[in-house]
């Protein structure tokens, strides 16, 4: 297994995300305030080699189950 340095996640709605204590996880908020792009970072301890990760969507409206598309780049 090869170890886990950057991701990059980037997801056209709005997500909730958590990671495990020992990875350093960084949002960027779209610069429209109307605009629901999400683009995050999370950088992992050396000889890491598996990550523990939560994603879920964020909507205001009333609550639906439905799907969304992420990309998700590691390197």
């Amino acid at each position: 297994a090869v170890s886990l340095d950057m991701l990059f996640i980037y997801c056209q709605n709005k997500l909730e995300i958590q990671t495990d204590s020992a990875a350093v996880l960084s949002l960027c908020s779209a610069q429209d305030t109307e605009d629901t792009e999400l683009l995050a970072t999370i950088r992992c301890q050396a000889g890491t080699r598996r990550l523990w990760l939560r994603m879920r969507t964020l909507s205001l409206s009333e609550t639906k189950l439905e799907g969304t598309r992420v990309f998700i780049y590691v390197l």
